[in-house]
């Protein structure tokens, strides 16, 4: 019976006979990695010799007495255990095999004797390092004790600690023992191929040292460290370690190994240069590449310029997600140290977690509507900035791409009003820059000349062409499933064809105009009007909708089903007695139910895209799932039903025309008076039009345009589930649009993999839509920093956040973590959530005041508040500072929520809620 099977052997590639160790040097040796050549003794020949002798049985009464609560006793019972195998004759058969194959490596080749566990590297316990290990051995019989030694090893306190924690029976682990060749190291260390630290799969980290790997591995010195972004090969981070000492041959022995103070010189010099760091980065890639795709963790060496490859396994313990992967669509670039922010994605994508969503839009962002629109200003080096990173289900924007605008084309005066996505510690650096007139005259110049389409006075013209169109409503979902696959992934890309030509028209108004519309109200209001508190005369102004949106259509239309429900008894039992689905379903059987569905099912044809928690392709619309207007319907039957919300838009226009007159009245005394006060008159329609704009173009095109997208995604996920290739129909979300398209195509090459990635995004995205991520809101290299301000925060419950509606109000906060709360809510208590979307609609029909953690005055809380007419703020972490059912005061107008003294207790608690995962956001079945 053989008991030895070289690197070279087939047979050496099972784990139960030559361990996680002994497998991987065979995989890589077969493959023609530069690993050293050796042989593993494999785990049988361990079962030999503890059968020999009754050595088996002896260790069995002794494992049976082992005191894992007492530490000193565990250490004495398992050195007796070692002593046995250490002291026991080794069989003959044994012995002579590994003499043999220790003499075919070389006349007196010096050797590593490595223990090789066959539990080792499993995905859920990493054994690597329990057992041990002996370096520069020479000779047979000095080669075969560090074998019996090996096997001893075994029964380190260490090692069977380690298998009685995680539930390994003593009895069925084995151990083989991997014998190579040494490298004499003049440098070594470890190589992680993607970053332990910040979970990058796009960095390649280096530990580097003097002399043998043990003093890194046994942690005895501070190595080197770099940091290696890949594909680029691009050094992007050199730490110098102390490098105190190194383990090298003790040639006054002639074999074994001596630990060595390294002189002072040598410490302060790198141990690898930038051609073998890239060197040591490009073998990281291949290997990793070999073993398909998954992070490896690398030991290494150099001897002569030479690079060895000692052993390799996947990273443990490490939750990669691959988001470097997510963002392959990007064709810019990002500088090392970036710093990216939560805020834009927060307040304009409202935190959609999705990957498919993120790598649907950004790269559209990116690559198309900000390259294109720097380019019109003419600015080249912007439009070659990556703008976007998705990190753990969360979007990031580049701070650089918001900043630099700022500091070129804003003026100094209206530069305040631009600081919602820079962090505080920027502001001052942002609102000092230089300005230049000229280059500000120039960029409008080329945007009237280049793409007259989108310039102020033309946008409302080329936006109603837009809403005009109906090419963007797309396939219903019955048409996709007539489609082939390859005709599928061909209407999959023709809206995103259609999206891009979207975004093309609307980016520009929307990043130029808008903004500098209200910016320049405001600042007009702060300098020209001498009144009372000109930025609440300012917020009133903006307030309300000079003609009716279309979210004021759809939640007017959406009162009139309710109006119905509350007059018809019969409707009213239904909804209280049948929840959810089943609801519409009841109504099919009496005439008054038929009567309501005809109406709603009219109601559905117009706005059946609506109703979606947010823009991602994660979530339900109301033309999928009806329970969202079920909630709707029972959030509304208990608001006032005299409520008139048209009256209320009235009252709120007139309120606006009063202070508008009032503002010219007082600003026509002033110097240039007349002139100002033409100014104005033209501005605030200008801010109105665009508001309005910006209200409507959510239904249509964005809204129509997101579901018809999402309908194509949604049938590759149901053919992808029917297949058996997902585990989920929805997780397509976990995908990038490359990883999706060559997934459904059948042309990737590493399915595992994939699922590897859908699985651990998936965790990411859950928590995200469970509201329970806490995620950084800057990050720099993949790392979590601060760069605000300590939270503006009085005394006695006073916290000041940002004003982005006027008014005040006195009511119950209902923290609500996410959409599917939102039946918690009762009419006239006061929202307090992370961000909104037209989703929410039918609670802004009850509430009295919104506070949110995220958003500036253009978010659709600030909007959609202004609109109705009640007060909202911005405040960061405002469901961590309110209690819910707390009585709170909103001022609109100064940006600050006073929690009061006394909460309320007198009212019954507001009934518990689901909160939604990947799997069950699609609604009730």
């Amino acid at each position: 019976m053989s008991h030895i099977l070289d690197f070279s052997d087939h047979a050496a590639l099972f784990q139960e006979q030559t361990g996680g160790k002994g497998v991987n040097l065979s995989r890589l040796f077969q493959a023609g990695f530069p690993v050293p050549p050796g042989f593993c003794v494999t785990a049988d020949a361990y079962r030999c010799f503890m059968a020999a002798d009754g050595l088996t049985e002896r260790i069995v009464e002794l494992v049976a007495e082992l005191c894992y609560d007492d530490p000193d006793a565990l250490d004495r019972q398992t050195a007796a255990i070692r002593q046995f195998i250490v002291a026991a004759p080794m069989p003959a058969e044994i012995s002579t095999q590994i003499a043999t194959a220790y003499a075919g490596l070389g006349d007196g080749a010096f050797v590593a004797v490595r223990s090789s566990g066959t539990a080792e590297d499993l995905a859920d316990a990493s054994f690597a390092g329990q057992h041990d290990t002996y370096l520069d051995v020479v000779g047979a019989e000095e080669v075969i004790d560090a074998v019996r030694r090996c096997w001893a090893s075994l029964w380190t306190t260490r090692a069977t600690g380690y298998r009685k924690h995680h539930d390994f029976d003593h009895a069925a682990v084995a151990i083989a023992v991997v014998v190579q060749k040494m490298v004499t190291s003049e440098v070594s260390g470890v190589m992680f191929t993607g970053n332990p630290l910040t979970t990058a799969t796009d960095e390649t980290v280096i530990n580097a040292t003097w002399g043998l790997g043990e003093a890194l591995v046994q942690g005895i010195i501070t190595p080197d460290q770099f940091v290696v972004q890949v594909p680029q090969y691009t050094v992007v981070e050199e730490l110098l370690g102390a490098k105190e000492s190194r383990i090298v041959r003790d040639r006054s022995q002639g074999r074994g190994v001596i630990e060595q103070d390294v002189p002072a010189q040598e410490r302060a010099r790198a141990s690898l240069n930038s051609r073998q760091i890239v060197d040591l980065a490009r073998l990281g890639q291949t290997v990793q590449e070999y073993y398909g795709g998954y992070p490896q963790d690398i030991e290494w060496a150099i001897e002569g310029g030479t690079l060895y490859l000692l052993q390799s396994r996947p990273v443990t313990g490490v939750d990669f997600t691959w988001d470097a992967d997510v963002d392959r669509g990007h064709l810019q670039a990002a500088a090392v140290d970036t710093v990216w922010t939560r805020a834009y994605a927060d307040a304009i994508m409202t935190g959609s977690p999705g990957a498919l969503q993120y790598a649907c839009r950004t790269p559209q962002f990116s690559n198309r509507h900000m390259r294109r629109m720097w380019e019109i200003f003419g600015f080249p080096d912007l439009a070659e900035m990556r703008a976007f990173k998705y990190w753990k289900g969360q979007w990031y924007f580049n701070v650089d791409t918001e900043r630099l605008p700022i500091e070129r084309l804003v003026p100094p005066a209206l530069r305040p009003m631009f600081l919602d996505f820079i962090p505080p510690t920027m502001h001052e650096q942002v609102l000092n820059a230089p300005f230049d007139k000229a280059t500000l005259a120039r960029a409008l110049m080329r945007w009237h000349m280049l793409d007259p389409d989108t310039t102020p006075g033309q946008f409302p013209r080329t936006f109603e062409a837009w809403r005009a169109r109906t090419d963007y409503e797309g396939k219903t979902t019955e048409e996709l499933r007539t489609l082939n696959d390859e005709e599928l992934v061909s209407y999959c890309q023709h809206i995103t064809a259609l999206e891009g030509e979207w975004g093309d028209c609307i980016f520009l108004p929307y990043f130029f105009t808008l903004r500098f519309a209200m910016a320049g109200l405001a600042w007009m209001l702060s300098t020209w009007y001498d009144g009372a508190d000109p930025m609440a005369t300012f917020a009133t102004l903006v307030a309300g909708a000079t003609r009716r949106t279309d979210t004021q259509r759809e939640n007017s239309e959406l009162l009139e089903l309710v109006t119905m429900i509350r007059r018809s008894p019969a409707l009213s039992k239904a909804l209280q007695e049948n929840e959810d689905r089943a609801f519409f379903e009841h109504c099919h059987t009496f005439l008054e139910g038929r009567h309501f569905l005809e109406h709603y099912d009219r109601w559905i044809a117009n706005w059946g895209f609506r109703g979606q928690a947010d823009r991602d392709f994660l979530h339900p619309r109301r033309a999928d799932d009806p329970t969202l207007d079920y909630r709707a319907f029972k959030l509304m039957l208990n608001a006032d039903a005299d409520h008139d919300p048209q009256a209320a838009e009235r009252a709120l226009a007139r309120q606006r025309e009063e202070t508008f007159q009032q503002v010219i009245t007082n600003v026509a005394t002033k110097p240039d008076g007349q002139f100002k006060v033409e100014i104005l008159k033209a501005v605030l329609p200008l801010c109105h039009e665009y508001l309005i704009i910006r209200d409507n173009e959510r239904c249509r095109p964005t809204d129509v345009l997101m579901y018809a997208w999402k309908r194509g995604f949604d049938e590759i996920g149901r053919r992808l589930f029917e297949r058996g290739m997902i585990e989920d129909p929805r997780d397509h979300n976990c995908l990038s649009e490359i990883e999706l398209y060559q997934f459904f195509r059948g042309l990737e090459e590493r399915p595992d993999l994939l699922k590897v990635k859908i699985a651990a995004r998936r965790r990411h995205i859950d928590a995200a839509l469970r509201k329970e991520a806490d995620p950084p809101k800057y990050l720099i290299r993949n790392r979590a920093v601060d760069l605000d301000h300590p939270r503006a925060e009085g005394q006695d419950g006073v916290y000041v956040g940002t004003a982005t509606s006027p008014g005040t109000y006195t009511g119950i906060a209902r923290v609500v973590r996410d959409h599917s709360e939102m039946g918690r809510v009762r009419p006239g208590e006061v929202l307090v959530t992370h961000s909104t979307d037209p989703g929410w609609n039918p609670v802004f029909t009850v509430i009295k005041a919104v506070v949110v953690e995220t958003g500036g005055m253009l978010s659709h809380a600030s909007c959609l508040a202004r609109e109705i007419g009640f007060p909202a703020v911005y405040l960061p972490e405002a469901m961590k500072l309110i209690e819910d059912g707390a009585t709170i005061t909103v001022d609109g107008n100064t940006g600050s929520v006073i929690v009061g003294d006394e909460g309320a207790s007198g009212l019954p608690p507001a009934p518990d809620a689901h909160s939604p995962t990947l799997v069950e956001v699609g609604g009730s079945a």
